[in-house]
C-alpha cells in the first residue's frame, strides 16, 4: 500500500529532459503500459549509445484536457546537457517554485497526490498550472518491489 507525504512549497531546480513529445487521446494514455515500456527503452538506447549520462525516468504533463479527452507530455529522462538523437531532443525546464508531494510504495495513489497538491495550490491561491508538471520516478526496472519505489510529483507555480 502506498503512502503519500505532505505537500510542500520548494524550488525545482533547472533540469534538462531528452525524450519524445506524445499527443493522444486520455483514452489510449491512460494505463498504456507498452507506450511507456517501448519509449523508455527507445531513449535508454539511444542515450547510452550517444554517452550522454541519464537518470530518473520522467513524464511532463503539458496538457491533461478531460473536456476534449487530449494529453500532450513528453516521457523523458533528466539529461546532464542538451542534446539532440535519432530525432529525439532534449528540453530545459528552468528553475522556478514549485508544490511537491512523494509517493512511496507503487502508484496506486498517483491520481491522489495530484489532487493533494492542487487542493493545497488553491488554499495558498497558487496558480499551478503552468507549462509542466512534473512525474519522476525511481527505475521500477531496479526494483520489482512496488513498496520500494518512488515517484515525486512537482507543481511548478506560474510567477
Amino acid at each position: 500500500m502506498s503512502s503519500i507525504s505532505a505537500i510542500t512549497k520548494t524550488t525545482f531546480p533547472t533540469q534538462h529532459y531528452f525524450g519524445k513529445r506524445i499527443q493522444m487521446p486520455i483514452s489510449e494514455y491512460q494505463g498504456n503500459k507498452n507506450l511507456f515500456d517501448k519509449t523508455y527503452a527507445e531513449l535508454v538506447k539511444a542515450l547510452s549509445e550517444s554517452g550522454v549520462k541519464f537518470e530518473m525516468p520522467s513524464v511532463l504533463y503539458e496538457k491533461w484536457d478531460t473536456q476534449n479527452n487530449e494529453v500532450v507530455c513528453y516521457i523523458a529522462y533528466i539529461v546532464d546537457q542538451l542534446v539532440e538523437i535519432e530525432g529525439y531532443k532534449s528540453i530545459t525546464v528552468e528553475e522556478t517554485q514549485a508544490l511537491h508531494g512523494r509517493l512511496s510504495g507503487g502508484m496506486d495513489k498517483l491520481m491522489d497526490l495530484h489532487t493533494e497538491i492542487m487542493s493545497e495550490g488553491q488554499k495558498l491561491g497558487l496558480d499551478v498550472f503552468s507549462k509542466y508538471t512534473v512525474e519522476q520516478y525511481t527505475s521500477m526496472d531496479m526494483s520489482k518491489d512496488p513498496s520500494s519505489w518512488q515517484t515525486d510529483v512537482y507543481y511548478l507555480i506560474k510567477a
